[in-house]
């Protein structure tokens, strides 16, 4: 397409889509490409609308107006890559004031209420995995947090690093509200 290109309505693309000459290029409605598409520019999605990869229950990207932020809901995340000493994850706070950037795990109930918490619910974890000799994919630490009481006014958590010895994954380091 030379120029601009206009599309209303839902229109499935089978082949490769691309517009050039500084034109733009308005959908209104679900545009499904099966193809490769080419962008040069911006493509710009309306307040609370985003990608959707398979079908709306797989997996969705979405800016939202009223958190000021990116959602998406996925089941996996894989960030991969073939160089040695790769992939870096960069969480960047570029504000000259003293507070850094912020990562949080968080726990919610189905409907993202906070009513099914338990004692010692798990609230995290973060795995480390590498294969052994035989080439079994093994966790050989991990770290985990845990909501240790719940009770409103005597909430407690505690943090256990585990490490993989003889086979089995033990805790080695523990801060636990009793005895810290």
């Amino acid at each position: 397409v030379e120029g601009a290109l206009n599309v209303t309505g839902s229109h499935t693309i089978g082949g490769k889509l691309s517009s050039s000459y500084g034109g733009s290029s308005n959908f209104e409605g679900d545009v499904i490409v099966e193809g490769d598409m080419g962008v040069s520019g911006s493509i710009t999605f309306p307040d609370n609308e985003g990608l959707v990869f398979g079908d709306s229950t797989d997996s969705t990207l979405k800016w939202s107006s009223t958190t000021d932020g990116m959602s998406w809901n996925t089941k996996e995340l894989l960030i991969y890559s073939t160089t040695s000493d790769a992939p870096e994850v960069t969480i960047m706070n570029m504000n000259t004031d003293a507070n850094p950037p912020t990562l949080i795990f968080s726990k919610k109930d189905g409907s993202g209420g906070n009513t099914s918490m338990a004692d010692d619910d798990e609230l995290g974890e973060i795995i480390f995995r590498g294969a052994d000799d035989a080439g079994n994919t093994t966790t050989m630490v991990d770290f985990r947090a845990f909501a240790n009481t719940v009770a409103d006014g005597s909430e407690a958590g505690k943090f256990i690093i585990r490490c993989r010895k003889s086979g089995n994954l033990i805790p080695q380091f523990q801060i636990h509200p009793d005895y810290g």
